[in-house]
């Protein structure tokens, strides 16, 4: 637990790929099918007013050879590694801030 907003501690965890594998995995629940497109990965950074990955495709190719996420046709998922490494990311977020993002809870963007 911290003092700072979901955003701002998102913004300034970790690498880019870090952060889009996070992302990738909260955009993947809220869809409900744990799936993800790239386009919908890069929404979810405009949502939070937060800069943009330089490069998505990269850090997904980056996250795909470190076996963090799969890709399934045009979708891509986070893999059980992948949500391994997520959830332990996940434990710096407040909870209760946490979780209005990950239900799409509205106004919490």
């Amino acid at each position: 637990m911290n003092d700072f907003s979901f955003p701002f501690v998102f913004q300034t965890y970790g690498r880019s790929a870090d952060r889009v594998l996070l992302a990738a995995a909260i955009v993947g629940m809220r869809n409900g099918d744990g799936f993800f497109k790239p386009p919908q990965v890069l929404a979810f950074f405009d949502a939070l007013r937060v800069p943009r990955p330089a490069n998505i495709h990269r850090d997904i190719g980056l996250l795909e050879s470190a076996n963090y996420v799969r890709r399934f046709g045009q979708n891509w998922s986070v893999t059980p590694v992948g949500r391994n490494v997520v959830q332990e990311h996940l434990q710096k977020f407040d909870e209760a801030e946490l979780n209005a993002y990950l239900q799409g809870t509205p106004g919490s963007f």
